[in-house]
């Protein structure tokens, strides 16, 4: 929480004399670019099992993931992320896969059936909400994978078991 209020004032202060300080700044950073990298490392790796200092990480990333989280910049850098971290780690990708149709095979074949199919149209709206932004279908019933509801990427992740962020 300090770190976060002292962050807080830092901007303040940044903003009042950004100006003048800017170039002073990125001059210091220039020249002393290798210690300033080695102290936040040690920093971190002194700090990284603190509860603390996770709490504040995990604060400091919602606070940020809300502001950004619809920011057509934000998502294009995201999805290029995943694209260039699936092609360095093909194996692990394609092991997660496996797993993950091993432990779900209800799921894989309603999701295979409708992807071969795609006959199963979407609807204009999700259909709890109201919305008609990143619509998603659902299979309320495995056994049943011609039955979806369409609904969109917030209600999806509410239905699932695992829903772990709110």
């Amino acid at each position: 929480m300090l770190y976060y209020k002292s962050s807080l004032k830092s901007r303040e202060y940044s903003k009042k004399y950004s100006s003048t300080h800017k170039r002073e700044r990125k001059l210091y950073f220039e020249k002393n670019k290798k210690q300033i990298k080695n102290k936040r490392l040690k920093w971190y790796l002194k700090n990284k099992d603190n509860k603390e200092y996770k709490k504040m990480k995990k604060k400091c990333w919602d606070i940020w993931y809300l502001k950004n989280k619809n920011n057509k910049k934000y998502l294009k850098n995201k999805k290029k992320y995943l694209q260039k971290w699936v092609l360095k780690n093909k194996e692990k990708r394609t092991n997660a896969v496996k797993k993950w149709m091993k432990n779900n095979p209800k799921k894989y074949k309603a999701n295979a059936i409708n992807s071969k199919k795609k006959k199963l149209s979407y609807k204009k709206r999700c259909e709890w909400c109201g919305s008609k932004k990143y619509l998603q279908r659902h299979h309320p019933d495995y056994s049943k994978p011609n039955e979806t509801i369409t609904l969109c990427a917030k209600c999806h992740s509410k239905t699932k078991k695992n829903y772990k962020y709110k």
